[in-house]
């Protein structure tokens, strides 16, 4: 069997998707790549801050790629942008235009979200763990590399 570890979960409420996403940045070790549109609501929330700042804490690499409103993320995200300053290189932060929401973690672990209107939560997740085969993670982390090169800096 070719994908015989890896698991795969659909969610769409918020609910689910907050614990699904806790839970991949729980099983961070090296690196952590977003591409979000970073709901305020939901990237406030103080269990997905703890995790993430955990994360952030213990891994090597942070790439996060913000769609949309970068001053507006700025302001309403102010603890994003102080890890920034506390981590220096370890995070990079960039601004894309229209980009899916991602989480990669560590290349075996996805989230991968569909289209959905600005504002709303956790509608149409795919997480996906323990993947082994590098095919299916080569893919997606080439497109995350893509948009990463293609975004504008912040600084």
């Amino acid at each position: 069997m070719l994908f015989k570890s890896m698991a795969t979960e659909k969610t769409s409420t918020p609910e689910t998707t907050k614990e699904k996403m806790i839970y991949l940045f729980d099983k961070s070790n090296k690196y952590i790549w977003v591409s979000s549109g970073f709901n305020t609501e939901f990237y406030t929330d103080p269990q997905v801050m703890s995790a993430m700042t955990n994360a952030f804490k213990r891994i090597g690499e942070i790439k996060i790629l913000i769609e949309g409103d970068i001053a507006k993320r700025m302001g309403s995200l102010k603890w994003l942008f102080a890890f920034k300053e506390q981590f220096g290189n370890k995070l990079q932060i960039r601004c894309a235009v229209d980009v899916p929401h991602w989480l990669i973690v560590d290349g075996k672990h996805f989230r991968l979200e569909k289209e959905h209107a600005t504002g709303s939560i956790g509608n149409n997740n795919l997480f996906v763990t323990d993947v082994e085969q590098p095919l299916v993670s080569d893919v997606i982390e080439r497109r995350f590399e893509d948009w990463w090169f293609r975004a504008s800096s912040i600084e």
